[in-house]
């Protein structure tokens, strides 16, 4: 999470319990690092430089918003 930054994009909060890495462009589906289960995903993130260009992260409320409103 430090290498992006540490909280939430959108609003601010740093809880680490409330924050999640969200892809930027909503291509999830279609990102290779999604093709593992979760616990491969962060530590390919770990292992990898930043990418802030694809990944942010969001607090699961504005991350749902984001899904839901586009916003």
């Amino acid at each position: 999470m430090a290498k992006y930054g540490g909280k939430c994009q959108c609003c601010g909060e740093t809880e680490p319990q409330f924050l999640a890495i969200a892809h930027i462009h909503n291509d999830r589906k279609t990102d290779p690092l999604c093709r593992a289960s979760g616990y491969a995903f962060y530590w390919a993130l770990y292992r990898l430089d930043p990418m802030p260009d694809r990944y942010q992260i969001l607090c699961h409320n504005c991350n749902t918003a984001k899904q839901l409103y586009g916003r």
